[in-house]
């Protein structure tokens, strides 16, 4: 039987020496940058998205800077592991192999993983991102456009993104109940409930990305008395 464990032990060893290649091409980039990148990439979780996670911290590092409470911050990045880790087993849990008669077990596991993940979009990431929103005075035109597009990416992943797949879940857990020993009825629609599934944690995983990029880096920055971060 199929398992979700919320919280286990995650390797990422492998994602920095897939991901090599893809730094190698930017030879130009700073030190500073490659480690903020890898940062972004621990928490996107993809080595293809290494030259994305570069251009966010190239672009986060050139945007205008901004006063932010640092202990706001710390407590954003611990509610950012948790909900990192909670789509990366999301995402194995729909990418696992179903074999002849596991077709329930797999909805389960499935239906398990999408509560807790929607109960962390709910109560979790909602209020840590309006909390990092709430906490940065932004001198820029620039950056505050840039949290603007962020809040309204907030809006789509919660209230479109996440709950058309609820929807298309609870069609497929009818869909399994109903047609019992004969699984192959509700294969098409399992398809499409995994496709649906991983583009929204593709969209969760990249939002907090930008998160991490236009707030995270200052947990890094030597501030000054007054807060901003040193020239």
């Amino acid at each position: 039987m199929l398992q979700f464990d919320p919280d286990p032990a995650l390797t990422t060893d492998a994602k920095h020496d897939a991901a090599t290649s893809e730094w190698s091409a930017h030879e130009h980039v700073a030190d500073q940058v490659q480690m903020q990148a890898a940062k972004l990439l621990d928490l996107v979780g993809s080595p293809e998205l290494a030259k994305f996670a570069i251009a966010v911290v190239e672009q986060s590092q050139n945007a205008a800077e901004c006063e932010s409470d640092a202990s706001k911050a710390v407590t954003a990045g611990a509610g950012s592991d948790r909900y990192s880790k909670a789509l990366v087993e999301f995402d194995g849990a729909l990418a696992a192999a179903v074999n002849e008669g596991q077709l329930a077990d797999w909805v389960t596991t499935i239906h398990k993983a999408a509560e807790y993940t929607g109960a962390l979009l709910r109560d979790d990431v909602s209020h840590r991102h309006s909390a990092l929103y709430a906490s940065v005075a932004c001198d820029a035109t620039k950056l505050a456009t840039r949290v603007e597009r962020l809040q309204e990416t907030d809006r789509q992943i919660e209230s479109v993104d996440f709950p058309n797949f609820q929807r298309s879940l609870k069609q497929l857990v009818d869909e399994t109940e109903a047609a019992g020993p004969d699984e192959l009825k509700a294969l098409p629609l399992r398809a499409a409930v995994v496709k649906q599934g991983r583009a929204f944690i593709a969209s969760a995983r990249t939002q907090e990305a930008m998160i991490a990029a236009c707030f995270g880096e200052g947990l890094d920055r030597d501030l000054q008395p007054n807060g901003m971060a040193t020239p």
